[in-house]
């Protein structure tokens, strides 16, 4: 029992770190075809920089804040390293709920399973614009 308290303890300590992070944080599941990933979370850094509130983002893909000017070759990247388990990093340009644009660094890589099976996708965005 002592050791699921900890791991629960744990895992809240780390919510609340995403939750204050600075740096916009999406975690989605890791089916990449479509419709697209879908989010099971985001931290307020993120609805800031996106316009859109946490709760309008849950369920939806990150492909809501694609748009005319979003590089075809970066995306392609991303899914190349992320569907053979690898780190992305790249830059991309992106769309707020009000359809302005923005550019931003991306840092997004694979969540493993005890069994090594990727689960879900963690991506950190900062806003380069």
């Amino acid at each position: 029992m002592t050791e699921r308290k900890q791991a629960s303890s744990g895992l809240e300590l780390l919510t609340d770190a995403m939750e204050y992070a600075n740096e916009s944080i999406i975690v989605t599941e890791a089916n990449l075809d479509e419709p697209g990933p879908q989010i099971v979370f985001v931290n307020p850094a993120c609805a800031k920089m996106t316009g859109y509130t946490c709760q309008e983002m849950i369920g939806k893909t990150p492909r809501m804040m694609q748009g005319p000017k979003t590089e075809r070759s970066v995306l392609d990247g991303l899914r190349r390293n992320l569907s053979q388990g690898q780190f992305f990093h790249g830059e991309l340009t992106n769309y707020r709920k009000d359809d302005t644009e923005y550019n931003m660094e991306l840092f997004c890589a694979p969540i493993h399973n005890e069994r090594g099976d990727i689960t879900h996708f963690l991506s950190i965005q900062r806003q380069i614009t």
